[in-house]
């Protein structure tokens, strides 16, 4: 499915095509759902959505922040935005999150010395 639909494309970023199947249709519908039950390990962090993928404590930063107002978030963020030569950039995390509790837990999540790709796993 990942060749005929995505090729190197983002799942959650995806967009359906003139000829996809009904099936591959159905999925791309209930994307929003599939995310809620996806839990993210951190390797690279380029796939992992920073605000809305569930990557600290399985849950997203956007429900663990309590942020409700979605129109103030930068989407395009990822978390391979705040990792500088494999370790936290801190003080960039900080300028995005005020909550130091927060930031003391991301920063305690280990990033992998070696270049493989995020992975995930149904929560």
């Amino acid at each position: 499915m990942r060749n005929k639909y995505l090729g190197q494309q983002d799942f959650f970023g995806a967009q359906a095509k003139p000829g996809d199947s009904v099936v591959w249709r159905n999925i791309l519908k209930y994307r929003a759902l599939i995310r809620k039950g996806i839990c993210w390990t951190i390797s690279d962090g380029k796939d992992i959505s920073f605000w809305q993928d569930n990557w600290i404590e399985n849950t997203s930063l956007m429900d663990l922040l309590e942020i409700e107002d979605q129109d103030m978030m930068n989407f395009d963020l990822k978390v391979s935005d705040f990792i500088q030569h494999k370790q936290w950039n801190i003080q960039r995390l900080r300028l995005f999150i005020n909550n130091q509790d927060i930031v003391h837990k991301i920063i305690g999540i280990p990033i992998p010395v070696t270049e493989i790709k995020d992975s995930f796993y149904w929560g």
